[in-house]
């Protein structure tokens, strides 16, 4: 091979090698835009751990994800400042304080479907009943029992965690 062969062929690889560090997935972008992060900035299976954490509601995954390492006094479970879920909470005119911010996303989400079933649904407040220590279910209460506790002191997760581990 020529010097200029050699030449021309690491220039096109180091062009392409930062071309395709630079483009985004469609898809990735996509996930990122519906979980309100830059696209970009976190990689397919941060954005995926990302939407599960919001699915569960679990407030100190989504803080390490987003790496917000700052007081809950400052943020709030999803990661919303104070003012941004309090305007949040004024547009969908519904009380301040009363729904998280994963609450807040999915009521603009079916607001903006018009799904009126799921509306409804994240404005009755079920969801947190559901997860409230004190109901028990027979599931739940079989479990408790087994472990000698009270199912109304704990989570469903809480006494699935309790379990005996198996070897298998």
């Amino acid at each position: 091979m020529s010097v200029k062969t050699v030449i021309a062929a690491l220039a096109l690889v180091t062009v392409a090698g930062a071309a395709s560090a630079q483009s985004i997935n469609p898809g990735t972008a996509q996930l990122a835009a519906q979980l309100g992060v830059e696209p970009g900035r976190y990689s397919l299976t941060e954005l995926v751990q990302l939407q599960e954490a919001k699915r569960e509601n679990d407030v100190q995954a989504i803080a390490q994800i987003l790496g917000s390492g700052t007081s809950a006094s400052t943020k709030n479970e999803a990661g919303f400042s104070g003012a941004g879920k309090a305007q949040i909470e004024a547009q969908l005119r519904v009380e301040a304080g009363r729904f998280t911010s994963a609450e807040l996303s999915q009521l603009t989400q079916a607001r903006r479907d018009g799904d009126r079933e799921a509306e409804a649904y994240i404005l009755s407040g079920a969801r947190n009943a559901a997860t409230d220590p004190a109901s028990v279910n027979a599931g739940k209460a079989q479990i408790a029992a087994q472990l000698h506790l009270d199912p109304s002191q704990y989570t469903l997760a809480e006494l699935v965690a309790k379990l005996p581990q198996s070897d298998s």
